[in-house]
């Protein structure tokens, strides 16, 4: 979240610089430091090591090396990748970080994903048209879409 917080900071960086005199100290060019070495080192982060070293996966009966999604008889768990035994219960979970287990549904998937992408567009064109920022400057009102900048 830090680099979204980086991005919200130069964004009114930039609109603050057009009514008045802005100068950048050290601690703001330590923050943008801070924030792209943070970003870096959570990109190298190896999850799957981690849970092996601090948790190690248990071996379930019943599923044999080269099962796959079609066998129908194992689930993994998108946390932490353990296999578990598929069951027939309405909600199944891991059982190595107790997360909820989700199964795989290409048709299902492929419906949400369209969803998702409709309603983008949709939400798309007004994000652009209403006002983003409305700066007030010796009483006269300025609009800002978010695509003036």
């Amino acid at each position: 979240m830090v680099d979204v917080f980086l991005i919200g900071v130069l964004v009114s960086l930039i609109k603050i610089a057009t009514l008045a005199d802005v100068s950048l100290g050290d601690s703001f060019w330590a923050v943008c430091l801070y924030s792209l070495l943070l970003v870096k080192c959570v990109s190298l982060i190896d999850t799957s090591w981690l849970w092996e070293q601090f948790f190690p996966s248990a071996v379930v009966a019943g599923i044999k090396a080269g099962d796959t999604h079609l066998s129908a008889n194992h689930i993994s768990c998108h946390v932490c990748h353990q296999v578990n035994k598929l069951s027939n219960e309405q909600a199944s979970y891991c059982l190595r970080c107790k997360s909820k287990l989700h199964h795989y549904t290409p048709e299902n998937n492929l419906q949400q994903v369209w969803a998702l992408l409709l309603t983008a567009v949709v939400f798309y064109i007004p994000a652009n048209l209403y006002p983003l920022c409305i700066l007030s400057v010796s009483e006269k009102m300025n609009l800002q879409p978010l695509l003036a900048g």
